[in-house]
């Protein structure tokens, strides 16, 4: 539930500025992407009428997903991933892609450098797609306690390195995540 509210809020954040500049002649199209989270977010809206499509009118935005349980940046199974990411992202032409992706790397002992690589050359190609790409703050899974270190690190880089892209962004969660030291 969580999840769903920073995803609205994305949406909302977006949307509004999209208006201020110009009257919409269509919906605002999202595209969701990532691991376990996007997939169980998306299966969320499905079981719950009130938040399919994140809650928006049809008329305002539509949502697409995109979620590979164990979806990761740096292994032999990457290539599908990342690759699965781009055609969806190809295929739909959205406005906007929200990103969440990277903890798994963690998982299979990446470095935080090979992490916030692949996640920037990832957003490169993504934005040939899109017109903005959000990426949400890495979280650390339960399991991974003693690598919440590792996490803040990668955190603090991929913010840093987004920050230097244009039509790219870091998106800290707020409220009842977790807040980063």
């Amino acid at each position: 539930m969580a999840l769903l509210c920073t995803v609205q809020a994305v949406v909302c954040s977006v949307f509004c500025r999209k208006m201020e500049r110009n009257v919409r002649q269509r919906p605002l199209k999202v595209l969701l992407l990532g691991h376990s989270y996007i997939w169980r977010l998306e299966r969320f809206m499905q079981k719950r009428h009130i938040y399919r499509n994140l809650g928006f009118s049809d008329n305002l935005v539509t949502v697409s997903c995109c979620g590979v349980s164990g979806g990761g940046l740096y292994d032999a199974a990457v290539g599908y991933t990342f690759q699965q990411f781009i055609s969806h992202a190809h295929e739909e032409m959205p406005d906007v892609i929200f990103l969440h992706l990277g903890e798994n790397d963690v998982r299979r002992y990446c470095t935080s450098l090979q992490v916030v690589h692949s996640l920037e050359a990832l957003v490169g190609e993504l934005l040939n797609y899109a017109s903005i790409v959000i990426v949400g703050q890495l979280l650390p899974f339960p399991a991974m306690h003693h690598q919440r270190h590792v996490i803040v690190g990668i955190n603090s880089l991929l913010e840093a390195s987004l920050n230097r892209m244009h039509f790219a962004t870091y998106w800290k969660h707020r409220g009842g995540f977790w807040r980063q030291p």
